[in-house]
C-alpha cells in the first residue's frame, strides 16, 4: 500500500498581501510616526516576502516579525537605542517592546532570548534599591501611574519621579549588553 502525504496548500506572497495588508499596516502605523515611514516599511515586508522561497507554516507570524525586524532598523536609523525609551513610552519603540517581551513564540532563538532578558531583568531588580525597586515594578509592571503611587505612600510626585529614573538607570546600566543582543 503506497503511503500518501497530506499537503495543506499555503496562500501564495499575494494572497498574503490581500489577506494581511489592512492587519500588518495598523501595526506598522501605530509604531511610526509618519505615513510615509510606516509605507516604506510596509513595502520593504512585503518585497522580502516576495523574496521568501521557502513555505511558510504561519506566514501571519512570519509577517509579523519581519514587520518587528524592520521598526527595529527603522528606529535605529533615527537615534541611538536607549533602554528607557522602549521601557517608559506607551508609543513608538515602547509598545514594539511590550509586544516583544510578552508575546510568545515558535521560534526557540527569540523564546530563549526572552527568557533570558526576562531573567537578567529580575536579577536587576533584585539589587536594585527597594523603593526604586517598587517604584519601577508598580509603574512599568503593574501599570500604575507615578501619581498613584505617590498618593499610596504619601510622597510627594518629585520623589517618585525620582526614584523612578534612578531606577531607569540602574536598569540601562545593568541590562544594556542584555538588551542590544536582545535588539539584534
Amino acid at each position: 500500500m503506497a503511503s500518501s502525504t497530506l499537503s495543506i496548500p499555503t496562500p501564495e506572497a499575494p494572497d498574503l498581501v490581500d489577506i494581511y495588508q489592512e492587519e500588518l499596516s495598523a501595526f506598522v502605523h501605530a509604531r511610526v510616526g509618519s505615513s510615509e515611514d510606516a509605507a516604506d516599511l510596509l513595502q520593504d515586508v512585503w518585497v522580502q516576502l516576495s523574496q521568501n522561497q521557502k513555505a511558510l507554516k504561519n506566514p501571519r507570524a512570519w509577517l509579523y516579525q519581519v514587520a518587528r525586524n524592520k521598526l527595529i532598523d527603522y528606529y535605529r536609523k533615527q537615534s541611538p537605542i536607549l533602554l528607557e525609551d522602549y521601557l517608559m513610552d506607551d508609543e513608538g519603540p515602547g509598545a514594539y517592546l511590550e509586544d516583544l517581551l510578552y508575546e510568545s513564540y515558535d521560534s526557540p532563538e527569540l523564546s530563549y532570548l526572552q527568557e533570558q532578558f526576562w531573567e537578567q531583568l529580575y536579577e536587576a531588580l533584585d539589587a536594585m534599591p527597594p523603593k526604586q525597586r517598587e517604584v519601577f515594578v508598580k509603574n512599568e509592571l503593574s501599570h500604575y501611574t507615578l501619581q498613584q503611587i505617590a498618593d499610596e505612600n504619601g510622597e510627594k510626585l518629585k520623589t517618585i519621579l525620582s526614584r523612578k529614573r534612578y531606577a531607569m538607570l540602574f536598569l540601562r546600566e545593568r541590562l544594556m549588553d542584555m538588551f542590544e543582543e536582545f535588539v539584534d
